[in-house]
């Protein structure tokens, strides 16, 4: 290609080129700080803490990437399966967990309906995932977390809040392909994300905006920068309790 015929364009993703994407993060351990599961799960599980019980109840995580959440909810006594589109990831999750008594299991996703047992899990963690997924699987997706809940059981989503999505594209220098550098596509606010999951079943429990700090050891100077800077909360926590 020379110069003359490179021009930028937005990347056209489908399902194969997002799991390409993700097989590589999560083969690459220099990574892992990237994962926001790892980042702010103990945070995520702490603030829920009121609301969803966790100790011996079967729960879900659904696009578990490399397992770091189904690492702190073995620990914390939830009896966890772990779920992903990418068998990069389940193989990492498996490495950290499989001889846990509290893992139940890993399943590799493909068409949907899964593999996976309806109404089957008291809980459902869909975790920095629903901005990640092509428009036409969402109202899929969403319809899957419904069908593996129980009877009154919860589904936790999180995901940035009122994400400015352009702000994060980066280009690709050999084919002029723009994307997102995390490979998000959608934004949504408590609004947005309330009124879609009451469409499919769910009834809000908690939506809250929130300021996740990356590992506790940085905390004070990661939450006195953003409130120098006068930084919006730029996470989003939504529990909704299937009807």
């Amino acid at each position: 290609m020379n110069g003359r015929d490179f021009e930028h364009h937005e990347v056209e993703w489908n399902r194969e080129k997002v799991v390409r994407f993700w097989n590589y993060f999560s083969s690459q351990p220099s990574h892992e700080q990237r994962y926001a599961s790892n980042q702010m799960g103990d945070a995520l599980l702490d603030l829920l803490g009121p609301h969803v019980p966790l100790k011996g109840r079967e729960v879900l995580d659904f696009g578990c990437g490399p397992g770091f959440l189904v690492e702190k909810l073995v620990r914390r006594g939830a009896k966890t399966h772990a779920a992903d589109f990418s068998e990069s990831s389940l193989d990492a999750t498996r490495a950290k967990v499989a001889h846990h008594p509290n893992f139940t299991g890993a399943t590799l996703l493909g068409e949907l309906p899964s593999p996976l047992e309806s109404g089957r899990f008291d809980v459902v963690f869909f975790i920095e995932t629903i901005e990640h997924l092509l428009p036409d699987d969402l109202h899929a997706t969403l319809k899957e977390l419904a069908r593996v809940l129980k009877p009154n059981g919860l589904l936790v989503i999180t995901t940035r809040n009122e994400e400015d999505l352009d702000f994060e594209k980066v280009p690709c220098p050999d084919c002029g392909g723009v994307f997102h550098r995390v490979q998000h596509l959608t934004s949504w606010s408590a609004g947005s994300l309330s009124a879609l999951l009451d469409t499919f079943g769910f009834e809000r429990v908690i939506t809250r905006t929130v300021l996740f700090r990356p590992f506790k050891r940085f905390s004070r100077i990661y939450e006195l920068l953003f409130t120098l800077a006068g930084t919006k909360k730029v996470n989003l926590v939504y529990v909704g309790r299937k009807r």
